[in-house]
């Protein structure tokens, strides 16, 4: 007979708090793995977001280049698209 296995049964596989704290642990990583999938999609939409108001910006420039809007509307499209 184990001494050690029949008097403290709760020292073998994880102990009494081995599946509580597995649970808990497993539930943290879960978190971190949706948090950085959720950074990673809004760092990619950010960075399309500004390049497609970089290409806003140089469409309003050429077109009050060519003349085909003035300076005012130039400066209120501006603000009306948040540039």
């Amino acid at each position: 007979m184990c001494y050690w296995g029949w008097r403290f049964p709760y020292f073998y596989n994880g102990g009494f708090w081995g599946m509580p704290l597995m649970m808990i642990l497993s539930g943290i990583i879960w978190i971190v793995v949706i948090f950085a999938i959720i950074y990673v999609i809004r760092h990619f939409l950010k960075e399309k977001d500004h390049n497609n108001k970089e290409e806003l910006l140089n469409t309003l420039k050429i077109r009050l280049a060519k003349g085909e809007i003035t300076s005012e509307e130039f400066e209120k499209l501006k603000k009306i698209l948040d540039l």
